[in-house]
């Protein structure tokens, strides 16, 4: 407002005004708290955002580490299973001819007698 408009006024008018401004005033300071408190709120969550994003890439790794983990020792698990099908036929093969030597011996002795 112009100060010949203020300077017109009546002392009613302007306390009315003074009293809205301050009406005024004391709102905008509230709005000012609450936008303060959620501005703290969304700083919270985007440093917990930032430390979630750090347990994430840490847990990754360990999920990566088990995953190498878990296919080395299937890898070692298919290794011990070939040699132990190896050791367990070349054992079969071994009593088959000790079979075979003690049926010969067996036929020859029979045949001598």
């Amino acid at each position: 407002m112009a100060q010949k408009e203020l300077r017109r006024m009546n002392r009613v008018e302007l306390i009315e005004i003074i009293y809205a401004l301050e009406q005024n005033e004391e709102e905008l300071k509230q709005e000012n708290q609450e936008l303060r408190k959620k501005l703290e709120e969304r700083k919270v969550v985007v440093e917990n955002a930032g430390s979630i994003a750090e347990a994430v890439a840490g847990l990754n790794h360990i999920f990566d580490t088990a995953q190498r983990t878990a296919d080395d020792y299937l890898a070692s698990v298919a290794v011990v299973k070939e040699e132990a099908e190896r050791e367990a036929e070349r054992i079969v093969n071994e009593a088959k001819e000790e079979a075979g030597r003690i049926i010969a011996d067996a036929k020859k002795q029979t045949e001598e007698r």
